[in-house]
């Protein structure tokens, strides 16, 4: 997808892990979708196990989730994020 792509791919994943969370079936499930779709398109596979396509973006996206975790007053959605990795990679250790 090339270098322009990935200048831009931590912050779709961003938001679509908050989107993963999402009260509406419909929202949630196409975030899913369209995480899948990234997954598959980096290289990763498609599947509802997301955990390569996280690992492959762990330390910008753990540097993003610090950062907006000490500072929730301007991220308030940080802990659905947090969340939703928690949700889609339950064994952060085999990052």
């Amino acid at each position: 997808l090339g270098a322009r792509f990935e200048e831009h791919l931590l912050g779709v994943l961003y938001h679509l892990l908050a989107k993963l969370g999402d009260e509406s079936a419909m929202v949630s499930d196409a975030a899913l979708h369209a995480l899948q779709t990234i997954s598959w398109a980096c290289g990763h596979g498609y599947g509802k196990d997301l955990g390569a396509l996280l690992a492959a973006n762990a330390d910008r996206l753990a540097d993003t989730l610090a950062h907006r975790l000490r500072h929730l007053e301007m991220y308030p959605g940080t802990p659905l994020v947090l969340e939703a990795v928690l949700q889609v990679n339950p064994r952060p250790s085999t990052w």
